[in-house]
């Protein structure tokens, strides 16, 4: 089974190397993302968006609708949003905002997502009696279900992030003159925001384990929805980049739609 994974992983694409061009129609102007102010750094994985996937049709399939424009009103009353957010943080807020963080070099936003997920695996895999607790097989299920969504719902977003191009609050909130030296709480990841890794994440880690503890769904929604929201306590997201948490939950419908299947809860 090993073999058969690498196998696929090494026909992937994952690790190619970018050639260091934008796309068509997408410029160096203020309204498309660039390295925060005194950075140089070139932007994370741009060929992740056409990595393979193990379940979408295509990689573009839950590409969500395009952001506000640039200076637009919407565009502003966002950005006033994330400006004024920073200004009442409160300690709870920073908490929540440096727990999901994901710092370049450290856990991503998905390992955390997973770390915190695996929990209540593990407890169905240790908890109740012998005949009740979740056996290997079943645990390993879960954890592979987890991932592929992870793994396919990353991919959709770095291809809409890598579509769109647009900028971080950083960035953009100095260079449309809403606040010219505002920065952030947290600091500003070094690729697009739109739309949010993190909460694409969040959305399908939700789902799927809606799927799997359907007596807990409120608990999974206030975890998604906090991992979500702990972006823009950071000062790194729009509010619009969540756009991702119901894409993520659409991925995970796909993962789920192929095991329903597979007989797991059925007597041999």
């Amino acid at each position: 089974m090993a073999e058969k994974v690498i196998a696929y992983a090494k026909s992937d694409g994952a690790g190619t190397p970018w050639d260091g061009r934008r796309p068509a129609g997408i410029g160096n102007g203020p309204q498309f993302w660039e390295p925060p102010p005194g950075s140089p750094s070139p932007p994370t994985e741009p060929a992740a968006a056409t990595w393979k996937t193990w379940t979408l049709t295509s990689n573009s399939q839950f590409r969500p609708p395009p952001p506000p424009a640039y200076n637009s009103a919407e565009f502003k009353t966002a950005a006033q949003d994330v400006v004024d957010v920073k200004k009442s943080l409160t300690d709870d807020q920073k908490r929540i905002a440096k727990f999901w963080e994901g710092a370049q070099g450290s856990v991503q936003p998905a390992g955390i997502a997973l770390g915190v997920a695996m929990a209540d695996v593990e407890k169905a895999a240790a908890a109740g009696t012998t005949s009740s607790r979740w056996t290997v097989p079943q645990s390993t299920r879960a954890m592979a279900l987890l991932n592929i969504t992870m793994a396919d719902g990353g991919i959709a977003v770095w291809e809409a992030k890598y579509f769109y191009w647009y900028p971080r609050p950083e960035n953009a909130i100095r260079d449309s003159g809403v606040d010219r030296a505002w920065s952030p709480h947290l600091p500003t990841p070094l690729f697009p925001a739109y739309p949010s890794g993190s909460a694409g994440y969040a959305g399908g880690v939700e789902a799927i384990m809606n799927y799997l503890f359907p007596d807990r769904a409120a608990d999974f929604k206030a975890r998604a929805e906090e991992q979500a929201v702990s972006r823009i306590y950071a000062g790194i997201h729009w509010r619009f980049d969540a756009v991702s948490l119901e894409g993520g939950r659409r991925v995970s419908a796909l993962v789920i739609d192929r095991v329903k299947g597979d007989r797991v809860g059925r007597q041999a």
